[in-house]
C-alpha cells in the first residue's frame, strides 16, 4: 500500500505538486489523469521514490518511503518511465535480464531466465528475444521495456509497479492486453498499480481508482467511475465530454 500526506514538490519557484494526499491499494489498478502540466509524473515519481517531495511524507507498506532499505525496495518496485532512451546494443533478452539484478548475486541462474521468459512471453515479445533492442520499433520497445519491469517484481506480492503512459507506443490490441494483464497480475500477487493515462476510456474499462489532478492538486480521487464523472471531465480538460472520442456514460 501506498500512501502520501500533503507532499508537495517544486522546482525553484515553480510549485509543480501542492498538498496532494492520495493513498493506492494493493490490488488495485489505479489511474493518474488531468491535462498537460497537471503534475502527473511529478506525483508518479515521487510516490515510486524517483523524487523526493519537498514537503510531507509517503509510506510503503506503513514505512516512510525516505526509510525503506534501497535493496528491499528494488525487489517490490518496478517503474516503466514514460521515455527511455537505449542505444547500446543489448538483446531484448539481455534487457529483460537487467530487470532480475536485484536478485542474482552470481550468473544468471535457470529461474531467472525462465522469469524472463514469463515475462517476454506475457507482452508476446517471446519472438524478439535475440533481436538488439535499438533495432525494435517503438510499440515493441514498450513491450520489452514493460517485461524488463515485470520480470523485476515477478511473484512478489504486495509489491508495486509505477507506469508512466505504458500504451503510448502501442496500438489498440496491445492497449488492451496490456491492462488485462496489470489487471490480473494485480489480482493474483495483490500488486498496487498506479499508471498515468492521458485516456479517460481506458481508465473507466480497466482501472478501479483514479486521482484527476489540476494545476498541483487533487481535483478528485475514488472510484474510477465517480472521478471520471462528465461533469469533472468538463471542469478539467475544459471541454465537452461527448468530445472523447467513444465516451459511453457509464
Amino acid at each position: 500500500m501506498i500512501t502520501a500526506k500533503h507532499i508537495a514538490y517544486g522546482v525553484g519557484d515553480t510549485q509543480i505538486l501542492d498538498d496532494v494526499c492520495v493513498s493506492l491499494k494493493p490490488g488495485t489498478v489505479t489511474a493518474i489523469l488531468g491535462p498537460n502540466g497537471a503534475g502527473k509524473s511529478s506525483l508518479l515519481k515521487c510516490l515510486s521514490g524517483t523524487l523526493s517531495p519537498c514537503r510531507g511524507d509517503i509510506y510503503f507498506n506503513g514505512v516512510n518511503l525516505q526509510g525503506y532499505p534501497l535493496e528491499d525496495l528494488s525487489r517490490r518496485r518496478g517503474v516503466l518511465s514514460q521515455s527511455i532512451a537505449l542505444h547500446f546494443p543489448f538483446t531484448v533478452f539481455e534487457l529483460v535480464m537487467m530487470g532480475r539484478y536485484p536478485y542474482i548475486d552470481s550468473p544468471a541462474s535457470q529461474d531467472d531466465k525462465q522469469v524472463v521468459q514469463w515475462a517476454l512471453e506475457s507482452v508476446d515479445a517471446w519472438s524478439l528475444k535475440d533481436r538488439v533492442f535499438p533495432s525494435l520499433s517503438g510499440g515493441e520497445q514498450q513491450r520489452v521495456q514493460l517485461a524488463r519491469v515485470l520480470g523485476q517484481i515477478w511473484a512478489q506480492q504486495q509489491a508495486c509497479l509505477f507506469l508512466d503512459e505504458p500504451t503510448a507506443a502501442l496500438d489498440l490490441k496491445y492497449q488492451h492486453q496490456i491492462f488485462q494483464l496489470i489487471g490480473q497480475l494485480a489480482d493474483d500477487y495483490a500488486l498496487t498499480v498506479c499508471v498515468i493515462l492521458h485516456d479517460p476510456q481506458l481508465a473507466r474499462r480497466y482501472c478501479d481508482q483514479a486521482i484527476l489532478m489540476q494545476q498541483g492538486q487533487v481535483f478528485a480521487a475514488g472510484s474510477t467511475a465517480r472521478v471520471l464523472a462528465p461533469e469533472n471531465i468538463e471542469c478539467v480538460y475544459e471541454v465537452p465530454p461527448d468530445w472523447i472520442g467513444g465516451w459511453v456514460p457509464l
